[in-house]
């Protein structure tokens, strides 16, 4: 993820870093700023490479997090919102708590503890 902000917030080379296709937020205004553009492709080869795999990934995440006004702010703020979420360590994991809630709950379907908009500040 830390790549992914990297790229998309153009800490790498401005060339290099439009490889990662973003989505057009006025036909889909929900979720964060900074939307990644699925890309699916018929050979199975590339559904392990980088965009494939890290899209839904940062899709999920809130705009406070995407929108963190420098790395570290960033890294904070993931590693909040993914404090007791298995994605933090396995890519394949379920994603789960799509928006944030402005209250700190617990969600019954999968049972992960959702942080407080106001905590990742």
């Amino acid at each position: 993820m830390i790549d992914t902000y990297k790229f998309l917030h153009d800490r790498y080379d401005v060339d290099v870093a439009q490889i990662i296709p973003r989505r057009d937020l006025e036909r889909e205004p929900r979720g964060n700023s900074v939307k990644i553009q699925h890309q699916y492709s018929r050979p199975s080869i590339r559904v392990n490479s980088f965009i494939p795999r890290i899209a839904s990934v940062w899709n999920s995440l809130p705009e406070q997090v995407v929108a963190a006004p420098n790395l570290k702010a960033f890294e904070t703020r993931l590693d909040k919102f993914w404090e007791n979420r298995a994605v933090k360590f396995d890519f394949k994991a379920r994603i789960s708590e799509i928006r944030v809630p402005s209250t700190s709950i617990t969600n019954p379907i999968t049972d992960h503890h959702t942080i407080a908009t106001e905590d990742l500040a």
